[in-house]
C-alpha cells in the first residue's frame, strides 16, 4: 500500500508532535485532529480509555459531535467496534462501508 507524500508528511508531523509533547490534552487534540485530516471521510473521532475500576472505556476526548452527549457512553471490551479493536489491541481497518456494516 503506497501512501502519497502529503500524508506521509502529515503523519511525521503528527508523530513528532506525540512524542515531543508533554502536555496531554494537546496530545490528545493534535491526535483527534489528526485522525481527521488523514482518515478520508472522516468527520468525527473519538478516543476512548479503559478504566480498570468499572471494565469499561469512557471517552476523554472528540471532535465531530458534543462530547456533553458522549461523556456517559460507557462500552464494554468487545462491545462495538471500538470495544472489538480494545480486545483485540490493534486497530480495524474496514476500507469500504459494506466492511463496517458487516462489523458491527
Amino acid at each position: 500500500m503506497s501512501l502519497p507524500v502529503e500524508v506521509l508528511e502529515q503523519l511525521l508531523t503528527l508523530s513528532r508532535r506525540l512524542t515531543s509533547q508533554r502536555d496531554l490534552d494537546s496530545v490528545l487534540k493534535d491526535l483527534l485532529d489528526g485522525s481527521l485530516t488523514l482518515i478520508p471521510g472522516s468527520d468525527f473521532a473519538c478516543v476512548f480509555l479503559y478504566d480498570v475500576e468499572e471494565n469499561v472505556l469512557k471517552p476523554v476526548g472528540g471532535v465531530g459531535f458534543e462530547m456533553a452527549y458522549m461523556q456517559h457512553v460507557r462500552l464494554n471490551p468487545g462491545e462495538s467496534l471500538t470495544g472489538k479493536a480494545f480486545v483485540k489491541k490493534r486497530p480495524l481497518l474496514l476500507p469500504e462501508p459494506s466492511h463496517v456494516k458487516q462489523a458491527q
